[in-house]
């Protein structure tokens, strides 16, 4: 029974001594690792601070035209502008005796048109819904059904974006899917929608922040 026991801790004894040399081994630095080895720069590892730009923030206080919304994106453009894509919009309605705005967002989408790089709101065009309409984008022209603009792209002179169609409810978030989505077609150089391409039905799946130039 002492012999088992002795070969046993011998046995240990060399399983640890093993595991202490490789792992010295993998360790150690050679002249050429030290010549190698990366020299970390303070400024490196110094915390990036948060700034207000002043003129990007300028850029979005407006009285006309678009003034408000949420689920903003853009598509550059081949000819030097920058498309903006806006969901839910306060499209004018500022009201200059009190500097506020009604409680409800009045429009469902909206677009605007920027010189790529310049901040300047008087530069830039608002593109709201048709006289008549709360929705820029409107594949189903039925009461109660609009379009929200996702990512886009531009192939020659077309723009193209994901746009999927919900309508009005009663109850939860006042709105649920409203049929197949949409590849929404706008010109270039003068972004009114142009037509619609109904899209397969993806089962209820919204592709919101996807597309692939191939």
């Amino acid at each position: 029974m002492k012999y088992i026991l002795c070969a046993t801790q011998q046995k240990f004894a060399f399983v640890i001594v093993l595991s202490v040399t490789i792992l010295t081994a993998g360790c150690k630095k050679t002249s050429v690792d030290k010549a190698n080895a990366h020299k970390v720069n303070p400024k490196e590892t110094a915390a990036k601070v948060a700034y207000i730009d002043t003129n990007i923030t300028k850029f979005f206080k407006r009285k006309t035209g678009w003034i408000a919304s949420d689920g903003g994106t853009t598509v550059n453009l081949s000819n030097g502008h920058v498309l903006w894509l806006f969901g839910d919009t306060y499209f004018n309605g500022y009201r200059e005796s009190d500097g506020t705005l009604p409680c409800l967002f009045s429009t469902r989408s909206t677009a605007m048109l920027q010189p790529y790089n310049v901040w300047a709101p008087e530069k830039t065009r608002s593109f709201g819904p048709p006289p008549g309409d709360n929705s820029l984008f409107r594949s189903n022209k039925a009461n109660g059904y609009w379009n929200w603009p996702a990512h886009g792209l531009q192939l020659g002179d077309t723009v193209y974006i994901y746009a999927p169609l919900y309508k009005h409810v009663q109850g939860g978030l006042g709105f649920d899917t409203g049929g197949n989505d949409v590849m929404a077609k706008m010109a270039g150089n003068n972004p009114y929608v142009v037509g619609y391409h109904q899209l397969q039905d993806f089962n209820k799946i919204s592709f919101l922040q996807a597309r692939k130039k191939l």
